[in-house]
């Protein structure tokens, strides 16, 4: 039977890989995008948000400006209103669902 002999050299095996930049720009962007998010959406109720509901057809498919941040969609909604809404749908509807169940596990969930 063959055996295999390998010759490690001591000094390579001993260094530990060296680790580059932990956490780039594009890491913290994100995660500030994620707060703004999460702050639109638990202030959504106060904010000074239009309705997002209402339609402007002669501002469909607007980029984003000072009057509307995120722009709005093809029927002129505003989008930084209509995702914070549904946002805050999800986030109750999360809290909502679970308690309606019959375990008491559930219901301590909110």
């Amino acid at each position: 039977m063959a055996t295999l002999e390998l010759a490690i050299d001591e000094g390579v095996a001993a260094q530990p890989a060296k680790r580059g930049r932990r956490l780039g720009l594009l890491f913290w962007m994100a995660i500030g995008w994620m707060i703004f998010m999460f702050a639109v959406a638990i202030l959504a109720p106060v904010l000074p948000l239009p309705s997002p509901t209402d339609m402007d057809m002669l501002e469909r498919r607007a980029p984003f400006s000072m009057e509307h941040w995120l722009g709005t969609d093809g029927l002129g909604r505003d989008e930084l209103s209509g995702s914070s809404m549904a946002r805050e749908f999800r986030s109750w509807s999360g809290c909502v669902h679970p308690s309606s169940g019959s375990s008491s596990v559930a219901r301590s969930a909110c």
